[in-house]
């Protein structure tokens, strides 16, 4: 592998290297690991690996998703326990 490109929109997954005005090159060379950082709280990122050969060939697309909650996971799956309470048989009048 001569390059890697990995693409990044938050709409949906790139179908070529060349980005779109709704994506963002995040990383472009030949490293074996890259850090993504300074994400916005809730939102889901998707992400588009392309790998370029000796040839100039260009890799079908990787793909990958991936969320950034500005709390746990655990805290908002309990508030929105919380706010959706199911009324038992009785209960109601």
């Amino acid at each position: 592998v001569d390059e890697v490109i990995v693409l990044r929109s938050d709409t949906g997954f790139a179908t070529s290297p060349g980005p779109r005005d709704d994506q963002v090159t995040v990383y472009s060379g030949d490293e074996a690991a890259y850090a993504n950082t300074g994400l916005d709280d809730d939102r889901v990122y998707h992400y588009t690996a392309f790998a370029r050969a000796g040839d100039g060939r260009w890799s079908p697309p990787g793909w990958v998703w991936a969320t950034t909650p500005s709390a746990p996971l655990y805290t908002k799956f309990v508030g929105t326990l919380r706010t959706f309470r199911i009324p038992v048989p009785g209960s109601v009048r």
